[in-house]
Protein backbone atom coordinates (compact mmCIF):
# COMPACT_ATOMS: atom_id res chain seq x y z
CA UNK A 1 0.00 0.00 0.00
CA UNK A 2 2.88 2.20 0.96
CA UNK A 3 4.16 1.85 -3.18
CA UNK A 4 0.72 2.63 -4.47
CA UNK A 5 0.11 5.48 -2.00
CA UNK A 6 3.83 7.08 -3.04
CA UNK A 7 2.89 6.25 -6.56
CA UNK A 8 0.09 8.49 -6.46
CA UNK A 9 1.65 11.62 -4.37
CA UNK A 10 4.17 11.40 -6.91
CA UNK A 11 1.45 11.54 -10.17
CA UNK A 12 -0.51 14.51 -8.11
CA UNK A 13 3.08 16.41 -7.36
CA UNK A 14 3.85 16.29 -10.76
CA UNK A 15 0.82 15.49 -13.36
CA UNK A 16 2.33 17.47 -16.11
CA UNK A 17 4.88 14.99 -16.72
CA UNK A 18 1.75 12.28 -16.48
CA UNK A 19 -0.57 14.30 -19.14
CA UNK A 20 2.08 15.91 -21.26
CA UNK A 21 3.09 12.74 -23.39
CA UNK A 22 -0.67 11.51 -23.26
CA UNK A 23 -1.86 14.86 -24.91
CA UNK A 24 0.40 14.57 -27.86
CA UNK A 25 -2.22 11.99 -29.16
CA UNK A 26 -3.81 15.46 -30.31
CA UNK A 27 -1.41 15.59 -32.79
CA UNK A 28 -3.12 13.00 -34.66
CA UNK A 29 -6.03 15.07 -36.12
CA UNK A 30 -3.04 17.69 -37.76
CA UNK A 31 -1.78 14.19 -39.41
CA UNK A 32 -4.90 12.62 -39.82
CA UNK A 33 -5.44 15.22 -42.13
CA UNK A 34 -1.92 15.39 -43.83
CA UNK A 35 -2.32 11.70 -44.56
CA UNK A 36 -5.69 11.86 -46.58
CA UNK A 37 -4.22 14.79 -48.45
CA UNK A 38 -1.42 12.44 -49.66
CA UNK A 39 0.66 10.70 -47.58
CA UNK A 40 3.59 12.10 -49.77
CA UNK A 41 2.42 14.98 -50.89
CA UNK A 42 4.87 17.87 -49.39
CA UNK A 43 2.45 19.44 -47.31
CA UNK A 44 2.21 15.43 -45.38
CA UNK A 45 6.12 15.56 -44.94
CA UNK A 46 6.22 18.95 -43.88
CA UNK A 47 3.65 18.24 -41.16
CA UNK A 48 5.68 14.92 -40.68
CA UNK A 49 8.63 16.70 -39.66
CA UNK A 50 6.29 19.79 -37.78
CA UNK A 51 4.71 16.86 -35.35
CA UNK A 52 8.23 15.05 -34.21
CA UNK A 53 9.72 18.78 -34.06
CA UNK A 54 6.81 19.84 -31.94
CA UNK A 55 6.62 16.61 -30.31
CA UNK A 56 10.43 17.07 -29.00
CA UNK A 57 10.22 20.27 -27.86
CA UNK A 58 7.15 20.19 -25.76
CA UNK A 59 8.12 16.88 -24.14
CA UNK A 60 11.89 17.76 -22.85
CA UNK A 61 9.79 21.37 -21.37
CA UNK A 62 7.65 19.48 -19.63
CA UNK A 63 9.17 16.04 -18.80
CA UNK A 64 12.84 17.43 -18.39
CA UNK A 65 12.54 20.89 -16.88
CA UNK A 66 11.11 21.75 -13.57
CA UNK A 67 8.98 24.88 -13.13
CA UNK A 68 9.82 28.16 -12.15
CA UNK A 69 7.52 27.74 -9.39
CA UNK A 70 9.06 24.89 -7.63
CA UNK A 71 12.69 25.41 -8.17
CA UNK A 72 14.16 25.27 -4.78
CA UNK A 73 16.52 28.22 -3.86
CA UNK A 74 17.97 30.63 -6.64
CA UNK A 75 17.04 29.97 -10.05
CA UNK A 76 19.36 29.93 -12.33
CA UNK A 77 19.71 32.07 -15.65
CA UNK A 78 20.22 29.23 -17.91
CA UNK A 79 17.32 27.73 -16.57
CA UNK A 80 15.09 30.46 -17.06
CA UNK A 81 16.32 31.27 -20.93
CA UNK A 82 15.69 27.70 -21.34
CA UNK A 83 12.02 27.61 -20.94
CA UNK A 84 11.05 30.93 -22.40
CA UNK A 85 13.20 29.72 -25.61
CA UNK A 86 10.99 26.40 -25.81
CA UNK A 87 7.84 28.35 -25.55
CA UNK A 88 9.04 30.77 -28.03
CA UNK A 89 9.96 27.86 -30.17
CA UNK A 90 6.58 26.27 -29.80
CA UNK A 91 4.60 29.32 -30.83
CA UNK A 92 6.77 29.88 -33.95
CA UNK A 93 6.37 26.56 -35.03
CA UNK A 94 2.97 26.24 -34.49
CA UNK A 95 2.68 29.67 -36.48
CA UNK A 96 4.17 28.29 -39.19
CA UNK A 97 2.20 25.24 -39.47
CA UNK A 98 -0.99 26.78 -39.87
CA UNK A 99 0.46 29.06 -42.25
CA UNK A 100 2.29 26.33 -44.36
CA UNK A 101 0.43 23.27 -43.74
CA UNK A 102 -3.17 23.11 -42.25
CA UNK A 103 -5.23 25.74 -39.67
CA UNK A 104 -5.81 22.41 -38.05
CA UNK A 105 -2.35 23.00 -36.47
CA UNK A 106 -3.97 26.20 -34.19
CA UNK A 107 -5.46 23.05 -31.71
CA UNK A 108 -1.85 23.07 -30.93
CA UNK A 109 -1.91 26.22 -29.05
CA UNK A 110 -3.83 24.36 -26.26
CA UNK A 111 -0.63 22.90 -25.55
CA UNK A 112 1.47 25.75 -25.91
CA UNK A 113 -0.99 27.48 -23.15
CA UNK A 114 -0.57 24.91 -20.34
CA UNK A 115 3.17 24.97 -20.96
CA UNK A 116 3.51 28.28 -20.25
CA UNK A 117 1.15 27.95 -16.92
CA UNK A 118 3.22 25.46 -15.86
CA UNK A 119 6.78 26.17 -16.93
CA UNK A 120 7.20 29.83 -16.39
CA UNK A 121 6.92 31.75 -12.93
CA UNK A 122 3.79 33.84 -12.13
CA UNK A 123 5.06 37.10 -13.48
CA UNK A 124 5.44 35.67 -16.71
CA UNK A 125 3.11 33.22 -17.11
CA UNK A 126 -0.16 35.64 -16.99
CA UNK A 127 1.22 38.48 -19.48
CA UNK A 128 2.46 35.59 -21.55
CA UNK A 129 -0.86 33.89 -21.63
CA UNK A 130 -2.19 37.26 -22.82
CA UNK A 131 0.01 37.47 -25.33
CA UNK A 132 -0.49 34.02 -26.72
CA UNK A 133 -4.08 34.93 -26.57
CA UNK A 134 -3.94 37.87 -29.05
CA UNK A 135 -0.98 35.87 -31.27
CA UNK A 136 -3.78 32.78 -31.53
CA UNK A 137 -6.43 36.01 -32.42
CA UNK A 138 -4.13 37.31 -35.41
CA UNK A 139 -3.55 33.72 -36.81
CA UNK A 140 -6.91 32.33 -36.65
CA UNK A 141 -8.73 35.42 -37.65
CA UNK A 142 -8.67 34.10 -41.58
CA UNK A 143 -9.83 31.01 -40.97
CA UNK A 144 -12.43 31.86 -38.41
CA UNK A 145 -10.95 30.65 -35.53
CA UNK A 146 -9.72 33.13 -33.94
CA UNK A 147 -12.26 31.81 -30.79
CA UNK A 148 -9.21 29.29 -30.06
CA UNK A 149 -7.70 31.92 -27.86
CA UNK A 150 -10.22 32.21 -24.95
CA UNK A 151 -10.11 28.77 -24.44
CA UNK A 152 -6.60 28.50 -24.93
CA UNK A 153 -6.40 31.18 -22.33
CA UNK A 154 -8.55 29.67 -19.91
CA UNK A 155 -6.57 26.23 -19.84
CA UNK A 156 -3.43 28.18 -19.42
CA UNK A 157 -4.70 29.93 -15.94
CA UNK A 158 -6.12 26.74 -14.90
CA UNK A 159 -2.61 25.47 -15.75
CA UNK A 160 -1.05 28.35 -13.81
CA UNK A 161 -3.20 27.98 -10.70
CA UNK A 162 -2.86 24.10 -10.49
CA UNK A 163 0.94 24.40 -10.18
CA UNK A 164 0.90 27.29 -7.64
CA UNK A 165 -1.15 25.30 -5.66
CA UNK A 166 1.53 22.43 -6.00
CA UNK A 167 4.20 24.78 -5.62
CA UNK A 168 2.39 25.81 -1.80
CA UNK A 169 2.09 22.34 -1.10
CA UNK A 170 5.84 21.44 -1.55
CA UNK A 171 6.60 24.90 0.44
CA UNK A 172 4.02 23.37 3.43
CA UNK A 173 5.84 19.77 2.68
CA UNK A 174 9.74 21.18 3.20
CA UNK A 175 8.20 23.61 5.98
CA UNK A 176 6.97 20.93 7.75
CA UNK A 177 9.76 18.67 7.78
CA UNK A 178 12.35 21.94 8.44
CA UNK A 179 9.68 22.07 12.00
CA UNK A 180 10.25 18.59 12.56
CA UNK A 181 14.32 18.94 12.50
CA UNK A 182 14.51 21.66 14.61
CA UNK A 183 12.21 19.75 16.88
CA UNK A 184 14.51 17.30 16.97
CA UNK A 185 17.69 19.55 17.30
CA UNK A 186 15.35 21.40 20.03
CA UNK A 187 15.01 18.22 21.83
CA UNK A 188 18.74 17.16 21.78
CA UNK A 189 19.82 20.11 23.13
CA UNK A 190 17.56 19.76 26.14
CA UNK A 191 19.02 16.05 26.93
CA UNK A 192 22.72 17.56 26.30
CA UNK A 193 21.61 20.24 28.42
CA UNK A 194 20.19 18.29 30.96
CA UNK A 195 22.82 15.49 31.04
CA UNK A 196 25.41 18.29 31.61
CA UNK A 197 23.75 19.55 34.67
CA UNK A 198 23.09 15.68 36.47
CA UNK A 199 26.48 14.53 35.48
CA UNK A 200 28.40 17.67 36.44
CA UNK A 201 27.10 18.50 39.59
CA UNK A 202 26.81 14.34 40.20
CA UNK A 203 30.73 13.78 39.20
CA UNK A 204 31.53 17.18 41.05
CA UNK A 205 30.30 15.62 44.51
CA UNK A 206 31.79 12.14 43.96
CA UNK A 207 35.17 13.25 43.05
CA UNK A 208 35.13 15.57 46.20
CA UNK A 209 33.90 12.83 48.69
CA UNK A 210 36.60 10.42 47.19
CA UNK A 211 39.62 12.85 47.57
CA UNK A 212 38.26 13.67 51.30
CA UNK A 213 38.32 10.13 51.50
CA UNK A 214 41.22 9.23 50.81
CA UNK A 215 42.94 12.18 52.45
CA UNK A 216 41.53 10.35 55.85
CA UNK A 217 42.46 6.97 54.81
CA UNK A 218 45.55 7.33 57.38
CA UNK A 219 43.79 10.05 60.12
CA UNK A 220 40.27 9.28 60.34
CA UNK A 221 39.51 5.32 58.99
CA UNK A 222 35.63 6.07 59.72
CA UNK A 223 35.25 8.98 58.16
CA UNK A 224 37.15 7.80 55.00
CA UNK A 225 34.73 4.93 54.66
CA UNK A 226 31.67 6.92 55.29
CA UNK A 227 32.66 9.67 52.52
CA UNK A 228 33.52 6.55 50.16
CA UNK A 229 30.59 5.00 50.98
CA UNK A 230 28.64 8.36 50.38
CA UNK A 231 30.67 8.56 46.62
CA UNK A 232 28.62 5.30 45.91
CA UNK A 233 25.59 6.51 46.81
CA UNK A 234 26.30 9.37 44.68
CA UNK A 235 27.36 7.57 42.04
CA UNK A 236 24.13 4.57 41.99
CA UNK A 237 21.58 7.70 42.03
CA UNK A 238 23.79 9.73 38.89
CA UNK A 239 23.12 6.77 37.46
CA UNK A 240 19.28 6.33 38.47
CA UNK A 241 18.96 9.98 37.03
CA UNK A 242 20.70 9.48 33.77
CA UNK A 243 18.19 6.76 33.40
CA UNK A 244 15.74 8.64 33.96
CA UNK A 245 17.00 11.53 31.73
CA UNK A 246 17.14 9.47 28.91
CA UNK A 247 13.56 7.88 29.45
CA UNK A 248 11.98 11.30 29.76
CA UNK A 249 11.07 11.42 33.77
CA UNK A 250 13.45 13.21 35.62
CA UNK A 251 12.69 16.62 37.24
CA UNK A 252 14.56 17.92 40.06
CA UNK A 253 12.72 19.74 43.24
CA UNK A 254 13.91 21.84 44.88
CA UNK A 255 13.76 20.92 48.39
CA UNK A 256 15.62 18.07 47.16
CA UNK A 257 18.49 20.16 45.36
CA UNK A 258 18.82 22.17 48.23
CA UNK A 259 19.96 19.27 50.41
CA UNK A 260 22.28 18.22 47.58
CA UNK A 261 23.75 21.55 47.59
CA UNK A 262 24.28 21.85 51.55
CA UNK A 263 25.89 18.33 51.17
CA UNK A 264 28.03 19.52 48.01
CA UNK A 265 28.73 22.18 49.82
CA UNK A 266 30.08 20.50 53.24
CA UNK A 267 32.07 18.24 51.40
CA UNK A 268 33.85 20.79 49.63
CA UNK A 269 34.98 22.39 52.99
CA UNK A 270 32.30 25.31 51.90
CA UNK A 271 30.80 27.44 54.51
CA UNK A 272 26.76 27.10 53.43
CA UNK A 273 23.80 29.43 54.78
CA UNK A 274 20.78 28.38 53.57
CA UNK A 275 17.82 30.99 53.92
CA UNK A 276 14.77 29.58 52.43
CA UNK A 277 11.47 31.59 52.93
CA UNK A 278 9.68 28.84 50.79
CA UNK A 279 9.59 26.57 53.44
CA UNK A 280 9.08 23.83 51.24
CA UNK A 281 5.51 25.36 49.88
CA UNK A 282 5.56 24.05 46.50
CA UNK A 283 5.44 26.37 43.40
CA UNK A 284 4.73 26.45 39.99
CA UNK A 285 8.45 27.21 38.50
CA UNK A 286 10.56 25.38 41.53
CA UNK A 287 11.81 22.86 38.60
CA UNK A 288 13.61 25.81 37.06
CA UNK A 289 14.69 27.17 40.52
CA UNK A 290 15.88 23.78 41.25
CA UNK A 291 18.30 23.45 38.22
CA UNK A 292 19.17 27.28 39.27
CA UNK A 293 20.44 25.85 42.83
CA UNK A 294 22.23 22.60 41.06
CA UNK A 295 23.77 24.55 38.35
CA UNK A 296 25.26 27.93 40.68
CA UNK A 297 26.44 25.30 43.81
CA UNK A 298 28.38 23.58 40.82
CA UNK A 299 30.45 26.58 39.55
CA UNK A 300 30.77 27.36 43.33
CA UNK A 301 32.56 24.70 44.32
CA UNK A 302 34.80 23.85 41.15
CA UNK A 303 35.83 27.35 39.52
CA UNK A 304 35.54 30.22 42.47
CA UNK A 305 37.73 28.75 45.42
CA UNK A 306 35.00 30.54 47.79
CA UNK A 307 35.18 30.02 51.59
CA UNK A 308 31.74 30.72 52.23
CA UNK A 309 28.36 30.49 50.22
CA UNK A 310 25.28 31.98 50.71
CA UNK A 311 21.71 30.71 49.56
CA UNK A 312 18.59 32.78 49.88
CA UNK A 313 15.27 32.06 48.44
CA UNK A 314 12.41 35.08 48.59
CA UNK A 315 9.35 35.67 47.45
CA UNK A 316 6.57 38.00 47.57
CA UNK A 317 2.97 38.38 46.27
CA UNK A 318 4.97 39.07 41.98
CA UNK A 319 7.75 37.37 42.57
CA UNK A 320 10.40 34.15 44.03
CA UNK A 321 14.05 35.53 43.82
CA UNK A 322 17.17 32.74 44.29
CA UNK A 323 20.35 34.09 45.16
CA UNK A 324 23.43 32.38 45.42
CA UNK A 325 26.51 34.33 46.59
CA UNK A 326 29.68 33.05 47.24
CA UNK A 327 33.22 34.98 48.57
CA UNK A 328 34.99 33.42 46.14
CA UNK A 329 37.43 34.41 43.01
CA UNK A 330 33.89 35.38 40.83
CA UNK A 331 35.19 35.69 37.23
CA UNK A 332 33.49 36.89 33.80
CA UNK A 333 30.60 34.83 31.54
CA UNK A 334 31.07 31.49 30.35
CA UNK A 335 32.54 30.76 26.90
CA UNK A 336 29.89 31.73 24.44
CA UNK A 337 30.27 29.90 20.70
CA UNK A 338 29.99 33.04 18.45
CA UNK A 339 27.84 30.47 15.86
CA UNK A 340 24.97 29.78 18.18
CA UNK A 341 21.47 31.57 18.37
CA UNK A 342 20.87 30.62 22.18
CA UNK A 343 24.47 31.55 23.37
CA UNK A 344 24.30 34.74 21.75
CA UNK A 345 20.84 35.49 23.22
CA UNK A 346 22.11 34.51 26.54
CA UNK A 347 24.80 37.09 25.91
CA UNK A 348 22.16 40.00 25.21
CA UNK A 349 20.19 39.07 28.37
CA UNK A 350 23.25 39.07 31.21
CA UNK A 351 25.75 41.57 28.98
CA UNK A 352 28.65 38.62 28.72
CA UNK A 353 31.04 39.63 26.46
CA UNK A 354 34.18 37.57 26.95
CA UNK A 355 36.17 34.34 26.75
CA UNK A 356 36.13 32.50 30.57
CA UNK A 357 36.63 29.25 32.31
CA UNK A 358 33.31 29.00 33.96
CA UNK A 359 31.97 26.97 31.15
CA UNK A 360 28.58 26.17 29.39
CA UNK A 361 26.56 25.10 32.40
CA UNK A 362 25.62 28.80 32.75
CA UNK A 363 24.25 28.94 28.83
CA UNK A 364 22.41 26.29 29.60
CA UNK A 365 20.48 28.15 32.80
CA UNK A 366 19.70 31.09 31.05
CA UNK A 367 18.43 29.05 27.91
CA UNK A 368 16.09 27.84 30.55
CA UNK A 369 15.06 30.76 32.07
CA UNK A 370 14.32 32.50 28.40
CA UNK A 371 11.42 29.71 28.36
CA UNK A 372 9.50 30.41 31.39
CA UNK A 373 7.95 33.84 30.74
CA UNK A 374 8.58 36.46 33.30
CA UNK A 375 11.98 34.97 34.28
CA UNK A 376 15.18 36.86 34.95
CA UNK A 377 18.44 35.55 35.19
CA UNK A 378 21.31 38.14 36.38
CA UNK A 379 24.95 37.46 37.16
CA UNK A 380 26.75 39.89 39.44
CA UNK A 381 30.83 40.22 40.15
CA UNK A 382 31.10 41.35 43.69
CA UNK A 383 34.07 42.32 45.63
CA UNK A 384 34.70 39.45 46.33
CA UNK A 385 32.91 36.96 44.97
CA UNK A 386 30.04 36.39 42.68
CA UNK A 387 26.00 36.18 42.74
CA UNK A 388 23.64 34.57 40.83
CA UNK A 389 19.88 35.26 40.77
CA UNK A 390 17.06 34.00 39.46
CA UNK A 391 13.67 35.59 39.80
CA UNK A 392 10.33 33.99 38.68
CA UNK A 393 6.51 34.72 38.92
CA UNK A 394 4.93 33.73 42.32
CA UNK A 395 2.72 31.15 40.95
CA UNK A 396 2.23 28.54 44.37
CA UNK A 397 0.22 24.84 44.02
CA UNK A 398 2.60 23.81 41.29
CA UNK A 399 6.05 21.04 41.40
CA UNK A 400 8.20 21.74 43.39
Amino acid sequence: MGGVHGLFDRVFRQWWQVLAPISLIFLGYPLRLAIQSGPWAPESLLSYGGAIAFAAAFLVLMCWIRPARLVVGRVSTAGGWLRRGLIIALVVLVVLMVQFASPSWLSLFFHVGVAMGVMLPAREAYPGLVGLALVILIVGWPYGLSFIGLPAGVLGLWAAATVGQTATVAELTNARRRLAELAVAEERLRFARDLHDLLGHSLSLISLKTELGERLIDADPARARTEIHDAHEVARRSLREVREAVAGYRQPTLSSELDGAAEMLESAGVAARIDDQLNGRPVQHGVLLAWAVREAVTNVVRHSGAQTCAIELRWDEETICLAVSDDGRGGPAPVLDPGSVTDQAAARDLGWNGPSSRGSGLVGLAERVRQVAGATLTTENLEPGFRLRVCVPTETGGAG
